[in-house]
């Protein structure tokens, strides 16, 4: 009874949230709407740009319903790197939560890195520095497979197309303080995590979205050790939770057989 008494009031809770119906308006709206050409969408007052419909409403439910990426913060003026800014969803969401939030949104995807740009002017959020690179372990450039959407990645030596890339240990060590580091870079986050080193114990706080590629080393273990060494605390969750995990084939999405949200932040 106490599962079923549980599960009913988190049903209620979602049925009484206005933001659980404006995401049903979205599904229905745009989840199948997908175009080489950016089409406009709207939501909560907001105008932007997009080419995948399905990747919109998924953010939307990810960081504007669910409110992922909330955080606190006693600055009224926190800084932010959005690595992996995509269309703009999260550092807009960043933005309403602190109008004030210094935001450094980065986005390896050229094209995508241009709706990002033009997406965060036309709702009014021009002091976002937009940087239109890949953010990595060192500014040396590399090889980038776009896939029109939110799943670009860093390609092997065979594929992509050669693009410019920043460091984030450089990000890090220059800015004068880091109150979060958001990150979603679609299998990168490991090396560039662990290529931080001890610099990224000066982040207050970080979201991780983590892949794993299948048939290569997970190695989730190395950036929850890391985190731990420089004195956060995190929470890790399932992104796609298995319903059998010894039994169902690996595989999340395309090459990955396994995604996490990590959160993680040092205590007063």
């Amino acid at each position: 009874m106490g599962l079923i008494t549980g599960k009913l009031k988190e049903a209620g809770k979602a049925l009484a949230n206005p933001r659980y119906w404006e995401w049903v308006w979205l599904y229905f709206r745009y989840y199948r709407k997908k175009s080489s050409h950016p089409f406009p969408v709207r939501f909560m007052g907001y105008h932007l740009e997009i080419l995948d419909g399905a990747s919109f409403v998924y953010q939307f439910k990810e960081i504007f319903y669910r409110e992922e990426y909330k955080f606190s913060s006693a600055q009224e003026k926190p800084v932010i790197l959005d690595c992996g800014a995509n269309i703009g969803m999260a550092s807009i969401y960043f933005k309403r939560q602190y109008p004030g939030a210094k935001i450094m949104a980065i986005e390896a995807d050229p094209q995508i890195a241009g709706l990002l740009s033009r997406n965060l002017r036309g709702n009014g959020f021009a002091d976002v520095e937009v940087i239109s690179k890949a953010v990595w372990t060192d500014n040396s450039g590399v090889l980038f497979q776009p896939d029109g959407a939110d799943g670009g990645h860093i390609a092997g030596s065979e594929n992509g197309a050669s693009i410019p890339s920043i460091s984030l240990a450089d990000l890090i060590r220059q800015a004068p303080r880091i109150d979060l580091i958001k990150m979603d870079i679609e299998g990168a986050e490991r090396k560039v995590l662990l290529a931080c080193g001890p610099d990224l114990g000066r982040a207050k706080g970080i979201i991780v979205e983590y892949h794993s590629l299948n048939g290569k080393p997970q190695e989730l273990g190395k950036i929850l050790l890391l985190l731990e060494s420089l004195g956060f605390r995190y929470q890790v969750q399932d992104v796609n939770r298995m319903v059998h995990p010894l039994a169902d084939e690996l595989m999340v999405r395309g090459e990955l057989d396994l995604q996490l949200n990590i959160f993680a932040r040092k205590l007063p």
